[in-house]
Parts: structure tokens; C-alpha cells; sequence
């Protein structure tokens, strides 16, 4: 029923068109912004404090604060609400850039390792309600190392922002796709458990990374390896999973790098076998469960020692 006459010049409306319209036609929530729906408060003629919202009437689309009290006549009756406002679009875009820089890699603007373990917990979240399955592919890049050697670190980086285009390609969209360090990229797929479409993913994934690249004048043929874990059946924790990644990875490049391996058991077995293995080793040493034993070597012709194969022994209990 009434604007200052500042906030109507601001909105370029005069308060016409405005005044006598119902607020919730007039401004519209932010998503994210308000517990409660802004509808249901004005409804039940509650006050609320600190709304984000557009005006509709704003050729700018800047985003306000609004805060509103019921007013009442003596009698009781309600009048309607009064309240204030603020424009807090600068504050709100600085804010959502903060946020974008704790979430985002600044070089290839992917998600970076919080952004990515973020995409994580809500994948988990949303198979756990939905019970769909999700993937994540840890795709590591083979021979990039020798880029950085001979060309030098600036034209690695050109490398590495090239291949997030072609990853950003690939998947229709770079939202699902994190740098999480170095030439290691992840890539989490929602509602996706299908080991066959899976597969033909990593393999176009792997043929696209792996054509040439053009940086400083100069062609650099580089590779991919992945490997890839279905949650929650790989692992119903974001630790597990990661950890699960990367001995499918670790498989991959064992197998001759340029391929995908998925994950199993047997590969967290062996790891763990081996983790085993080499703590029972340090053991040894302490312990002097090791022993060296001498094997003559002996001339067959002449029956004369010709050496000795020195061989450590490893008594282990």
C-alpha cells in the first residue's frame, strides 16, 4: 500500500504498478534463503527477518533483504505488515565468490578437492534415499610429468586447463567433474551404476584426453588411466570410496596405463596384505629375524668352488 519514495525511484516504478500488489507477487524468495516458506508466514501473519529476495519490478534484478512485522488495529484486526529493506546484491555476489574460490580450482575453474568431496556426500546422501547406485572415476594423467620437465610448469598448466575443457566436453557439463591435485582429476556421476556404460565412458573419456595438445607452439601427446568405484557398493563412506579409487587406478596403470579398471575386493585384500606385510618387515629388522646364508657355486667341470650366492633370509614366525 505504500513505498518510500527512494526505494520506488530505485525499482524505476514510481509505486505504480506495485502498491496494492501482494508482496509474494512482488518479490520473489531466493532459493536457499528461508527456512520457511515466505507464503505460509504472510498467511499466518507472522513476522520475518532477513528474506532474500528479486524484485519483479527491478530492471537491475538485484537481491534485497527484507525483514516484516504484522501491524494490528486496537481492535485486533490485522492491517498488514510493515518493514525495511536493503539492497545486498555486492554483498551477496562477494559472498558467493568466496564461496566458489573455497570450492573451485582456480586454474581449470573445476571443483576442487573440498567441491568434489561435497558432490560425494551428496551422492551418498541420495543413494541412501533413493537407494541409487552412483560412480566415481579417479582418472590420473600418464606422461604428464615429462610436460612440465621439458616445457616447464606454465605450459602444464595450459595443458591441465585444456584438458578440463575436454573432460567439460565429454560429460556435457564440468559441475561433476573436480581437480583434486596435480594431473589427478574426479569425475562423480549420479543415478549411474551401469558397468557397461560406465566402461564406454572411461574409454571415451581415456581416447579424448589422450589426442594431442597444442601448447606454446609446441604438440604434447599425453595419457589417462582410471579407475572407477560404484557407491554405495564400493564403499558407503566417502573415505572408503576414495581409498577404493585409487587402488582400481593403482590397477589400471599396473595393467599397462591407458585403461580403466574397476574396483574389487581382491585389490583391497592385496593392499591390505601388503600394508601387512612391509609393518612385519620393520618388525624384522628389530626382532633379527633376518639372517644371510652363503651358497657355494661350484664348477661343474672341475669340481672347484668357483663363488658364493649370498641369500637373506627371512625367518618370519
Amino acid at each position: 500500500s505504500y513505498l518510500s519514495a527512494w526505494v520506488a525511484e530505485e525499482f524505476g516504478a514510481s509505486g505504480e504498478g506495485i502498491a496494492g500488489k501482494q508482496l509474494a507477487d512482488v518479490f520473489k524468495v531466493e532459493t536457499g534463503t528461508s527456512d520457511t516458506p515466505i507464503g505460509f508466514l504472510l498467511a499466518k501473519q507472522k513476522p520475518f527477518r532477513a528474506v532474500n529476495m528479486r524484485c519483479t519490478h527491478d530492471p537491475q534484478e538485484r537481491i534485497w533483504t527484507l525483514s516484516g512485522n504484522p501491524q494490528f488495529d486496537p481492535a485486533g484486526n490485522f492491517l498488514g505488515f510493515q518493514g525495511i529493506g536493503a539492497d545486498i546484491t555486492a554483498v551477496q555476489e562477494s559472498a558467493e565468490a568466496i564461496s566458489r574460490l573455497a570450492s573451485h580450482d582456480p586454474l581449470t575453474g573445476l571443483r576442487n578437492r573440498r567441491g568434489i568431496s561435497a558432490l560425494v556426500e551428496q551422492a551418498l546422501l541420495a543413494s541412501v534415499r533413493s537407494e541409487q547406485p552412483f560412480a566415481i572415476l579417479l582418472l590420473d594423467l600418464d606422461r604428464f610429468k615429462q610436460v612440465n620437465d621439458t616445457l616447464g610448469h606454465p605450459a602444464g598448466d595450459k595443458l591441465l586447463t585444456q584438458v578440463a575443457a575436454r573432460l567439460g566436453r565429454v560429460l556435457n557439463h564440468a559441475d561433476c567433474v573436480g581437480r583434486i591435485g596435480g594431473d589427478e582429476f574426479q569425475i562423480v556421476l549420479d543415478g549411474q551404476g551401469d558397468r557397461n556404460a560406465l566402461a564406454a565412458l572411461a574409454a571415451e573419456v581415456i581416447r579424448t584426453v589422450s589426442q594431442p595438445y597444442f601448447v606454446n607452439g609446441s604438440r604434447c601427446v599425453i595419457g589417462a588411466s582410471i579407475g572407477i568405484v560404484l557407491g554405495p557398493e564400493d564403499g558407503d563412506t566417502a573415505e572408503d570410496l576414495t581409498r577404493n579409487a585409487d587402488l582400481a587406478l593403482y590397477a589400471a596403470k599396473d595393467g599397462g596405463r591407458g585403461g580403466h579398471r574397476f574396483f574389487s575386493r581382491d585389490m583391497l585384500e592385496a593392499a591390505e596384505d601388503r600394508r601387512l606385510l612391509e609393518q612385519d618387515l620393520l618388525d624384522a629388522l628389530d626382532r633379527g629375524e633376518l639372517e644371510v646364508n652363503y651358497q657355494p657355486l661350484v664348477n661343474a667341470k672341475t669340481n672347484q668352488i668357483a663363488g658364493f650366492e649370498a641369500l637373506l633370509r627371512w625367518n618370519h614366525p
